[in-house]
This record gives C-alpha cells, sequence and structure tokens, in this order.
C-alpha cells in the first residue's frame, strides 16, 4: 500500500505546514500565485491553527482551479480572477524572501580587499 505523504501538521503534502514558534502557531504555505506566505495564527492551540491553515489551502486551491477553468474554457479572464485574488491576503501575513531584509555585497562603500578601520586614498 502506498502511503501520502503528510507534513508534521497532519494535512496533505503541498496543503502548507505549521510551526511553533514561542507559544504561538504559525502557518506557512503558498499562495495563489506561489509565493511563500510566513503567518501567525496568534492561537496556542494546535487544532485551531490546522484549521485556519486549511482555509487558507482551500482558498488558495479554489483560485488555481478558477484560473484553469478560465485557461480550458479559452477565455482571457485570466487577469480578472487574478486582480480579484490579489486583495485576499489576511491581516498579519507577512512573506518571507531575499528581498527581505537582505544585504547587497559591498553595502558599506568598500572595494574587495579593503578592511573596516582602512581609508581611501
Amino acid at each position: 500500500m502506498i502511503q501520502k505523504k503528510r507534513n508534521p501538521g497532519g494535512l496533505p503534502y503541498g496543503a502548507g505546514s505549521m510551526q511553533i514558534r514561542g507559544t504561538k502557531w504559525w502557518l506557512i504555505y503558498r499562495d495563489f500565485t506561489g509565493k511563500v506566505v510566513q503567518e501567525s495564527s496568534h492561537t496556542a492551540d494546535q487544532n485551531e491553527a490546522r484549521r485556519m491553515l486549511l482555509e487558507r489551502a482551500l482558498r488558495t486551491a479554489e483560485a488555481r482551479v478558477a484560473v484553469l477553468r478560465e485557461m480550458a474554457d479559452g477565455d482571457s479572464g485570466k487577469e480578472e480572477i487574478r486582480s480579484q485574488n490579489r486583495g485576499t491576503e489576511l491581516p498579519g501575513a507577512r512573506r518571507s524572501g531575499a528581498g527581505r531584509g537582505s544585504v547587497r555585497a559591498n553595502s558599506m562603500g568598500r572595494t574587495e580587499g579593503q578592511r573596516a578601520g582602512e581609508t581611501r586614498l
């Protein structure tokens, strides 16, 4: 018998995951565009956090199904559906990614080989 993959939150593979941080559960999932969202559930109850994650997974799946239906029907209304779903992010949701707090190389204005205490001539 083939066993389906499950994550620690007990949900099917691909539905997102949960992580305990301090006393609160955090939800980690992908939105309908595929971007990773990390959101606090604001609860210590694992079952309540799991229900919240399921709601997000359902909303993501529904948005993807709507886009697939439009594509199958040959309509060009994909942009309308995407624009309707853009505002569905919940308050407190936080996106993770390289753009948040990243520092570029040589951001201090130093060139390669210079050290912190050296001055340029």
